[in-house]
């Protein structure tokens, strides 16, 4: 097992080293050089401003579907969730992070597990509602295969988080996972039903709360609308004559694309990516990677501020 783990991170670890070597090989040096050198101090404080606004309105975002644990935990967590997205292969680790830092808070484990799943469905629905828009008002055509997936994806979260009013669904998942947990399989099996009934039990609770969820789809809209700013600020700044709008669906599609964990901190992933749809507006490589390295410099700013509360909570519990 631990030798699969190792492979693992050793695989992702060279697909990360891979995708960089392939970009830098596309690019200028001295034209990045260049580019990164246009970038004004006021539009670098405005990015770093925006991502930490960012963060800290995901926590606010929480805080709706776990009222019972102070806005300041909840806070403190999603800056240790960004150290650990970045120093981990894929968003997703960032995700699973929280429901551990949140064990001792007195909340139910199963409820905190639970809001981290609608937390980032509701989330991923805001990224799908901006692309949406931004493919609808786009200059240019594009590609029906990408605004077909996105309308599905939309569709499928939209089932899943409404799933405990569908009756149908609700009987499935629920008599599935009993099934599972009472069967005369292996541990593991029952061990997995179980905990999937219990989760489930709880996640219903949520289906039964509309306006919190409403609230939630909301927010995650203004959010995603954050990060589109932070990165059309930045685009502006270096010359990039891009609209708002056209960002509207880029960003919403590089943030899908990163939800796979095949490398570190999604480095390589989304540089490639950026450059990739920048492309479509003829927009230099050099240019489109200074965009990434300043929006990932506003990462690595939340995700100190994550390691700094790590350290004050071992402080804390040393005395």
């Amino acid at each position: 097992m631990r030798r699969g783990f190792f492979l693992k991170k050793f695989l992702k670890l060279f697909v990360t080293i891979f995708l960089l070597i392939i970009l830098f090989r596309k690019i200028n040096i001295e034209d990045f050089g260049n580019a990164i050198r246009t970038v004004k101090k006021d539009c670098l404080f405005i990015s770093i401003f925006t991502y930490i606004i960012s963060v800290g309105l995901n926590a606010a975002k929480w805080k709706l579907l776990l009222p019972n644990v102070t806005f300041m935990q909840l806070n403190k967590t999603c800056f240790k969730a960004q150290f650990y997205s970045m120093v981990l292969p894929g968003q997703l680790f960032g995700e699973a992070s929280k429901v551990l830092d949140l064990k001792n808070s007195g909340e139910v484990q199963g409820r905190i597990a639970s809001s981290v799943i609608v937390d980032k469905i509701t989330s991923l629905i805001g990224t799908m509602v901006i692309g949406i828009v931004g493919m609808i008002f786009t200059s240019i055509r594009v590609p029906m295969v990408l605004r077909i997936l996105f309308v599905a994806i939309l569709f499928i979260l939209f089932i899943i988080i409404m799933s405990g009013k569908l009756n149908f669904m609700n009987r499935v998942v629920t008599r599935c996972s009993y099934f599972l947990w009472k069967s005369p399989s292996t541990p593991a099996i029952r061990k997995t039903g179980g905990k999937l009934y219990k989760l489930y039990a709880i996640w219903i609770t949520y289906s039964g709360i509309g306006i919190v969820l409403f609230q939630s789809v909301f927010v995650g809209i203004i959010n995603q609308m954050l990060g589109v700013f932070q990165v059309w600020v930045i685009a502006d700044s270096i010359g990039i004559n891009v609209s708002f709008v056209e960002f509207c669906w880029i960003m919403p599609t590089v943030s899908v694309i990163l939800l796979l964990p095949i490398s570190f901190g999604g480095l390589g992933v989304r540089e490639i990516s950026l450059t990739g749809f920048l492309a479509l507006f003829k927009v230099a490589s050099e240019k489109a990677i200074t965009i990434s390295v300043i929006s990932l410099l506003s990462h690595f700013v939340s995700a100190i501020i994550g390691a700094l509360a790590m350290m004050h909570d071992e402080i804390k519990r040393a005395k």
